[in-house]
């Protein structure tokens, strides 16, 4: 495996997978990203007219950090650089990881394209250059300050011809997503959280025509999401609700809180507390004047599949259950099972090697299962880096110790979180077995988040005695319900299908003789 292989950024998921951090991203870890085309060439000192302002954009900031590199002002690149960063990388080791590459690589010769997403609250930048014997991705990662926090060389992101990705003219193509005027109605909706006093905000689509309606809400999976779970401009919720308004099905979706305009401190927030937040919602839509009570239920996706049978275990109440993706292990048992695919079907890693990862993260899951604290995590952590480390190619820049130790602190401080630690302990099987409202579960058979082979079995095991329960693998979908090749994250930003036509009728059919002919 060489640093130009496509399968790099991959190594780098699980790496973040062996401190158990993609479980706690939306989707693995997917980054909500935005891809725009674009050359900028070098001179021999192009560099020398790189001006920053107060007002430049990230992409202009990532765009000169690179140029500074290439024209040697590591001083102005340098000062780019974060407390944490400049305290990790000296100036000297900028200098030398450059020459690496252009040793490697050839002379540097120019931007070709950036693009631009978000994770875990930095801001990503990937600038795709040219060098003279190949393209090659610098990854620029900057925090809410504007200050670089990280950079590594990676595969080059796909160029604007290919397909789901932006181009000069635009953002890529998403034909699924609704354009107005819609045949049904928009209201803006907000209430609050009476345990902590957390504004929700967000949309209902209602039906024409008078009547009480039937309601669904929706609800994200893991990592702060908008009201219609936007990634890689992408909008499936947004699809989802105009689908079903269409059909005569009012739909509540909303920003999680501490995104969007909904408040709340999600940091401190676990998997119950998001549970406590779709009951207030549920309560808010038995008192709409146009919303029929008996009639409302839930649909979740992924950790949205988790928490609909916890409130509906304890609201014999709602009307149905609409899980997408949802696991139906705990999450100290889900992400080695992700680990060891990425590994072995991703990487293609020596079996050896997948086995050791996987022994690692139980380890990892285990600990926090039992409630450890970091520094109980660090020594673990720092096995699981240094063992993902391991694989990559030789020409890949080092992690000094500083750095080491920076990411060793930084995950195992992660692997504490309150949502962390409730996902990791959470079994929502129990949940599934005191559920008695009509059941569609869903899955993609090319989930790679989600593999249906793990979580299949145990929901249809502790769904064995329902009377209304279906179960339905959907040939060639991925966790997003859309048609992949391979299943795994890196698909997603370039399929122009948001969600699959036939999954929409799927559940807008199986509603309709729940909910529909029930008036």
């Amino acid at each position: 495996m060489t640093l130009r292989d496509p399968r790099m950024p991959r190594l780098l998921g699980v790496l973040l997978l062996m401190v158990g951090l993609a479980a706690g991203c939306r989707d693995g870890g997917s980054p909500k990203s935005m891809t725009t085309a674009g050359s900028v060439a070098a001179s021999a000192d192009g560099s020398a007219s790189v001006k920053l302002g107060p007002n430049s954009s990230l992409v202009e900031i990532a765009k000169a950090y690179v140029l500074w590199l290439d024209g040697e002002k590591y001083d102005k690149a340098f000062a780019l650089h974060d407390e944490g960063m400049q305290q990790a990388v000296t100036e000297k080791k900028q200098r030398d990881a450059w020459n690496a590459v252009v040793g490697k690589y050839g002379a540097f010769e120019s931007v070709l394209r950036t693009s631009q997403g978000e994770m875990k609250g930095y801001q990503v930048v990937v600038v795709t250059c040219k060098f003279e014997q190949e393209e090659l991705g610098i990854r620029v990662v900057l925090n809410k300050d504007k200050q670089v926090s990280g950079m590594q060389f990676v595969a080059p992101e796909p160029a604007g011809v290919a397909s789901g990705s932006a181009t000069a003219a635009g953002p890529p193509r998403r034909p699924q997503t609704p354009k107005p005027p819609h045949p049904y109605l928009e209201r803006g909706v907000r209430y609050t959280n009476p345990t902590d006093g957390s504004l929700i905000v967000g949309t209902l689509t209602l039906p024409k025509g008078g009547g009480r309606h039937p309601a669904a809400l929706m609800i994200t999976g893991s990592g702060g999401q908008d009201r219609d779970e936007t990634i890689f401009h992408h909008k499936p919720f947004l699809v989802i609700a105009d689908h079903l308004t269409r059909k005569g099905i009012a739909v509540l979706r909303v920003d999680d809180r501490g995104v969007g305009k909904s408040t709340g401190q999600a940091a401190k927030a676990t998997v119950e507390t998001h549970a406590t937040d779709v009951s207030v919602g549920v309560a808010f839509l038995r008192k709409h004047p146009d919303i029929d009570r008996t009639r409302i239920g839930l649909i979740g996706h992924s950790e949205g599949g988790i928490i609909a049978p916890l409130v509906a275990a304890e609201d014999q109440d709602i009307a149905f259950i609409v899980s997408l993706a949802g696991s139906g292990v705990s999450g100290q048992q889900l992400v080695p099972i992700q680990v060891g695919l990425m590994a072995r079907r991703q990487l293609k890693l020596p079996e050896e090697v997948v086995g050791k990862m996987v022994a690692v993260q139980q380890k990892i899951m285990k600990l926090v299962a039992s409630g450890a604290g970091e520094a109980a995590l660090r020594p673990v952590v720092k096995e699981g880096i240094e063992l993902g480390l391991a694989q990559a190619p030789p020409e890949q820049p080092k992690m000094s110790k500083e750095q080491l130790e920076a990411a060793v602190a930084d995950g195992a401080a992660k692997l504490c979180s309150p949502w962390f630690r409730s996902f990791t302990k959470l079994n929502p099987a129990v949940a599934w077995g005191k559920v008695r409202c009509p059941v569609l579960i869903l899955v993609g058979e090319k989930d790679s988040q989600v593999p249906p082979d793990a979580n299949l079995p145990p929901l249809r095991k502790a769904l064995a005695g329902h009377s209304d329960a279906r179960f339905e693998r959907r040939e060639g979908l991925n966790h997003l319900f859309q048609h992949a090749e391979t299943g795994f994250v890196d698909e997603y930003a370039t399929i122009e299908e948001t969600f699959d036509p036939a999954t929409l009728e799927l559940m807008s059919t199986w509603l309709a003789e729940r909910v529909l002919k029930a008036k």
